[in-house]
């Protein structure tokens, strides 16, 4: 599967928008809520590339890029609003993985548990991500301010999909090939080229959680779970 060119670099103090100018749509893509699937689905829903410098909004280029932008801009509620989504708990699990790498060996005494809680302090501790550290969530001075018409949830991508009018309406959707993109792993290639080397770590999130870390999520990110719909005790 050939995915559009939407990695290359763009210009410091640029944000950039997917967005499909003639029905009014835009698409915010959070990290590890399959945004690279969904930059080759909205490219074949006609979304290009723009920016924003000072709020307001101009054409950049043909084709989706793939960006984890969470801000707006000028003009910003004539469109509607498409949010890729993942459980919150999914999401740090996924997070931890990448954090791990080739040089991390998984022993058969490897403390999971403790090490997932390590990493889940560091991780609130370190502001890395304007999305998902809780002392740097930006989006609450502005994204979370708007309304999100219509969430796409990785766990029922196909189901997501096709609650908005123009995915239904779509060649893609009619034809069945939507069906098909949705199944497809396209992922952080450093989380999958490290898949190998996890082969010890559970694949369900859950299996991650005590009621400690649990407490600790729900406490620190609790925000995430409402602007993503997904319920605060779902690691269970």
């Amino acid at each position: 599967m050939n995915l559009p060119n939407g990695s290359e670099k763009i210009p410091d103090k640029i944000n950039i928008f997917n967005i499909n100018p003639r029905e009014k749509y835009i698409l915010f893509t959070p990290p590890r809520t399959g945004s690279r699937r969904s930059l080759y689905i909205s490219e074949l829903l006609g979304f290009d590339t723009f920016m924003s410098t000072n709020g307001t909004l101009s054409f950049y280029k043909n084709g989706p890029s793939h960006n984890h932008t969470h801000n707006l801009f000028q003009g910003h509620e004539e469109f509607k609003t498409i949010l890729t989504c993942r459980n919150p708990y999914s999401i740090m699990v996924s997070e931890f993985k990448l954090s791990l790498g080739p040089s991390t060996s998984i022993r058969k005494d490897f403390d999971i548990h403790t090490s997932f809680l390590d990493f889940i302090y560091e991780f609130y501790d370190s502001n890395a991500s304007p999305w998902y550290s809780p002392k740097s969530f930006r989006f609450r001075e502005d994204l979370s301010k708007r309304q999100i018409d219509y969430r796409i949830k990785i766990e029922n991508m196909f189901e997501s999909y096709s609650e908005i009018p123009i995915v239904k309406e779509s060649k893609m959707y009619q034809d069945g090939t939507l069906e098909n993109l949705v199944t497809e792993i396209i992922g952080h290639h450093s989380e999958y080229k490290n898949m190998k080397y996890l082969t010890n770590l559970p694949e369900d999130f859950k299996e991650y959680y005590t009621t400690e870390i649990a407490d600790f999520i729900k406490s620190n990110f609790h925000e995430l779970f409402e602007f993503m719909d997904y319920n605060i005790d779902s690691w269970k």
